[in-house]
């Protein structure tokens, strides 16, 4: 499985169904493992990680997304009070990757079918209206078409979205790019 990694002051997480936070600060504990944390064993397949603030992480699994108390998490052993809310997703939502734009999630799903290739923003209040519950794309703020075989995402400080894809059919990377998209942050509202 490919990790995703992302920084969280001060360390680096690497996303399978078991987080590790390691030290990524110069100095001599460069490297070294901080903690980890076993999602719960339902966890089938964690395809992203996004810090929110005040401590907390969104896991995305293909069919669930996890907030997570990082303090909890990674202090001592696998504490199941570290997951605060799961809510499952079907429909058109999966969790292949997710970000956070300060405001509301962002998960999008690998596809190599043009018409699945969509991401969403999900209302941050999710895990408090719909915590344990199942959701649909109904319940999102908007969906735009995203890149065939998309693997990742991240907002830049002015809120634009970048999307990552791995392809090796030329042709169908540029027909999900002739799609018109609108990524600056204020054609999301």
């Amino acid at each position: 499985m490919v990790e995703d990694v992302v920084k969280v002051a001060p360390a680096t997480v690497k996303v399978s169904c078991k987080p590790l936070a390691e030290d990524f600060m110069d100095g001599p504990e460069r490297g070294k493992i901080l903690g980890q944390f076993d999602l719960p064993e339902n966890c089938g397949h964690a395809g992203g990680l996004a810090y929110i603030g005040k401590g907390i992480l969104i896991v995305a699994d293909t069919r669930k997304l996890y907030k997570i108390n990082e303090r909890l998490a990674f202090t001592g052993q696998n504490n199941p009070s570290a997951v605060m809310a799961t809510v499952k997703l079907k429909g058109q939502l999966k969790g292949s990757f997710v970000d956070f734009d300060g405001s509301s999630i962002f998960i999008g799903s690998y596809e190599k079918d043009i018409a699945k290739a969509k991401g969403y923003f999900l209302p941050l209040s999710i895990f408090d209206t719909d915590k344990d519950k199942t959701i649909d794309e109904a319940i999102a703020i908007q969906m735009i078409p995203i890149l065939v075989l998309s693997q990742g995402a991240a907002f830049d400080k002015e809120g634009h979205l970048w999307i990552s894809a791995s392809t090796v059919n030329l042709e169908l990377f540029i027909n999900s790019l002739a799609r018109p998209i609108n990524l600056s942050p204020s054609s999301r509202w």
